[in-house]
């Protein structure tokens, strides 16, 4: 699906994200989270991603809780030094396992 502000989708264990993930993104989130398959692991690629608002840090957390409680885990890759701060500061660091 793509929107004037990012791009989601969902591939075999990974969820690519682009551009401004806002609270606009979560319907796209949650399509990309069932097409990413049923294994133990999904991999959010957040390479493309430009800024997280406070909205689309709550949907990322939403799509984690979805994952926990069907025995999955999700892991950031290409995650940004800003990124990365932000899950440093509102501690989900722990949840998503973030790394550049």
């Amino acid at each position: 699906m793509v929107d004037s502000l990012y791009h989601v989708r969902g591939e075999d264990g990974r969820i690519v994200l682009e551009g401004l993930i806002t609270g606009a993104a979560s319907g796209s989130l949650g399509d990309a989270y069932s097409t990413s398959g049923t294994g133990a692991e999904v991999v959010l690629d957040c390479a493309g991603i430009e800024h997280v608002d406070v909205f689309g840090l709550n949907e990322l957390i939403k799509l984690w809780l979805r994952a926990r409680a069907q025995g999955r885990v999700l892991r950031a890759t290409g995650v940004s030094k800003e990124l990365m701060d932000v899950f440093r500061a509102t501690r989900t660091d722990g949840a998503f396992s973030p790394q550049p």
